[in-house]
């Protein structure tokens, strides 16, 4: 341990959420520690839709809106983690020592690989495997029109886009053969019922849900 934390949670909202709606991501100097050094965050951006923007230590104060998808955290010894969001926004930060990147979404935001789910079924990258599968399918269908796909996918409300990833999870799940769930699926069954339990009863909820794949049809 070196005393230099990279990420700070906070509470869950609801205990069956797969992550928590707000994340502090701590840059340091890139002096060879194991502490982050560098994020990178997909933000909107009124041209391409959306564009990738690298902050380092120090950042410039402000606040950014951060779109669907990936956000790669890179330590000063060249190990990256993953986080994944639905949208985002990200206030800016810095202190003498450190800068913030404070990441507050109404949805949960997920930590790939590293969850508190702590084997090959694991919930949280169901989801986002799912999730970030469906969204290039139809990233393909806009056939090289990107920043129009990506303008319409920004206006899909967070947590819409955090429930259908929910139910894609959730149907993944569904399609393991009888003769292999075993324990582990049934506890990844639980989880991924207790978070859609906890989803809707969210007042963002989308009842009914829209049919998204219109919505991101680029004409």
């Amino acid at each position: 341990m070196n005393g230099r934390e990279s990420f700070g949670f906070l509470p869950f909202r609801d205990v069956h959420d797969l992550g928590p709606c707000q994340i502090n991501i701590y840059l340091y100097p890139a002096d060879g520690h194991v502490s982050a050094v560098r994020v990178t965050l997909p933000v909107v951006d009124s041209g391409a839709g959306i564009v990738r923007v690298v902050l380092t230590h120090p950042v410039k104060p402000g606040e950014l809106k951060v779109a669907p998808g990936l956000i790669e955290v890179e330590s000063g010894r060249g190990s990256s983690s993953n986080l994944f969001s639905v949208g985002a926004v990200a206030t800016l930060r810095w202190e003498p020592i450190r800068s913030i990147c404070q990441l507050d979404s109404p949805a949960p935001i997920l930590l790939e690989g590293k969850s508190l789910f702590d084997d090959d079924l694991n919930p949280v990258d169901l989801f986002t495997n799912e999730l970030q599968a469906w969204m290039s399918i139809m990233r393909a269908r806009a056939k090289g029109n990107q920043a129009a796909y990506n303008k319409l996918l920004v206006r899909i409300p967070p947590y819409t886009l955090y429930a259908y990833g929910l139910l894609l999870a959730a149907k993944r799940l569904s399609l393991t053969p009888i003769d292999e769930r075993n324990e582990r699926y049934w506890r990844a069954t639980n989880q991924l019922n207790g978070a859609l339990k906890a989803a809707r009863q969210h007042a963002t909820f989308p009842n009914p849900m829209p049919n998204l794949e219109l919505l991101l049809t680029v004409d």
